[in-house]
């Protein structure tokens, strides 16, 4: 391991400010105040809602040039303690599942 990753990550104990979530690894537990990195194998455009459908977000996906599409999603933005995540349409086609996943830490 790289000197300075250890440092990083080993000695100092550096958490990452971001959660991965992709359909190969779906999440359905987010601490509060982590985002939520939603990464996909090609452009998609997510739909989400963070208040049960009341709002309703749709977001492109970026490419990070790796192959990779992703989408940061902030979890203070979710009201309740349970947020619907995504409807992945990829390629123009709808995944037709809704991911559920809780943000924990509401009191």
């Amino acid at each position: 391991m790289p000197r300075h990753t250890q440092q990083r990550y080993i000695k100092d104990k550096v958490k990452s400010s971001r959660v991965i979530w992709r359909a190969d690894l779906p999440i359905s537990v987010l601490p509060k105040g982590k985002i939520l990195r939603i990464e996909t194998i090609s452009p998609a455009v997510v739909k989400w809602t963070p208040d049960n459908w009341i709002t309703i977000n749709d977001t492109e996906t970026a490419d990070m040039g790796l192959g990779i599409h992703f989408i940061d999603l902030p979890t203070d933005t979710m009201k309740k303690d349970r947020s619907s995540l995504p409807f992945l349409e990829d390629s123009n086609r709808w995944e037709e599942q809704n991911y559920l996943v809780e943000v924990a830490g509401f009191s």
